[in-house]
C-alpha cells in the first residue's frame, strides 16, 4: 500500500508513503517444512504409511500452515483491514477528490577528466544548473 489512508491529510499531501519490507518468516519456514513432510509422507507412502495417516499428517499440517499464515505474519493486517463492498465509495471519492501533480528535476552536468599527482586518469561530474 503507497498511501496511508490513516492519516486525515493524505488527500492534500498525496504524497506516496513507502511502507517498511516484511518477511512472513513463520510462513517462509513452515512451507519449508510442509514441503518436506510432503515429500516424506510421500516416500512413507509407499514404503511404511498407510494412506490415510498420510492424508491427515497432509491436511493437519495445512491446518497449522493456515493458523501461522493468519496470526504470525503480516498477512493479519490485510485480512484485519477488509472492508464491505459499499464502504469503498467512500474511498473511490477521495482519491478522485485528491488533486495530482507533477515534479520535474531538471539538472545540467558535463563530465570532467583530470589526472592526479600519480598520473591516474579520473572523470568527475560537474553540475552547472539545476532547477526544480
Amino acid at each position: 500500500m503507497f498511501f496511508n489512508i490513516r492519516d486525515p491529510n493524505f488527500t492534500q499531501k498525496n504524497e506516496p508513503i513507502k511502507q517498511g519490507a516484511s518477511w512472513h518468516l513463520a510462513v517462509v519456514i513452515f512451507n519449508l517444512v510442509f514441503i518436506g513432510w510432503l515429500v516424506t509422507g510421500m516416500i512413507g507412502l509407499n514404503n511404511f504409511l498407510s494412506l490415510g495417516l498420510v492424508i491427515g499428517l497432509i491436511c493437519g499440517l495445512y491446518v497449522l500452515y493456515l493458523i501461522i499464515g493468519c496470526c504470525c505474519s503480516d498477512i493479519k493486517e490485510y485480512i484485519h483491514n477488509m472492508k464491505k463492498f459499499d464502504q469503498y465509495q467512500e474511498t473511490y471519492d477521495q482519491m478522485v477528490k485528491g488533486r495530482g501533480y507533477f515534479s520535474f528535476w531538471i539538472e545540467c552536468y558535463h563530465y570532467q577528466t583530470y589526472r592526479d599527482s600519480k598520473g591516474r586518469t579520473h572523470r568527475r561530474k560537474v553540475v552547472t544548473h539545476t532547477a526544480r
